[in-house]
């Protein structure tokens, strides 16, 4: 009976780090997909008045690296603020594990991961400062063949809701 006890407990131990790794993997096939060239936009909240929405046109290159142990997803983002001016913006993105998304120079804590053949969605989470308030940050990310989104929502240390920060939106570039 111990023979088959440990076993049991071998088999487990086996095929949930197989299924760790499959789902690490799928997490990043995912990021992969978002290699190539995108245009859209960024609308945000205004951090002086809290009120006002502001949208500017914005591109996005992606550029997957997969060689060796470090797989990642290089993004750099121009965004259109009018009158010939521009500001970029450049950032790695990674699946450390099945629970770890580094994303804008930082951890963040994987909150969900919903796959389907159509649609893929990451949700997540971290303490941090906005608005020099402690809060919670909540990214959503939504990934179609040729639509991705980044939500940024957030949610102050004595509030009870969220509220978006930020949204960029963006269609591949063919």
């Amino acid at each position: 009976m111990k023979i088959f006890f440990f076993l049991f407990l071998f088999f487990i131990s086996i095929t949930s780090n197989v299924f760790s790794q499959t789902t690490h993997d799928k997490m990043l096939e995912r990021l992969a997909s978002l290699n190539g060239n995108w245009k859209g936009y960024l609308e945000y909240l205004d951090y002086s008045d809290g009120k006002t929405k502001v949208k500017l046109p914005a591109t996005c290159e992606a550029a997957f690296n997969k060689s060796g142990n470090d797989k990642y997803l290089f993004t750099k983002f121009v965004f259109d603020e009018g009158k010939g001016r521009t500001v970029t913006g450049e950032d790695a993105w990674t699946i450390l594990d099945e629970k770890t998304f580094f994303f804008d120079s930082t951890n963040f804590a994987i909150t969900k991961f919903d796959d389907n053949t159509d649609n893929t969605i990451f949700i997540f989470e971290r303490e941090w400062m906005d608005n020099n308030k402690p809060c919670i940050i909540k990214e959503t990310f939504t990934i179609k063949s040729d639509y991705f989104s980044i939500l940024k929502q957030v949610r102050y240390k004595e509030e009870t809701d969220f509220f978006t920060r930020h949204e960029y939106v963006f269609n591949r570039v063919k």
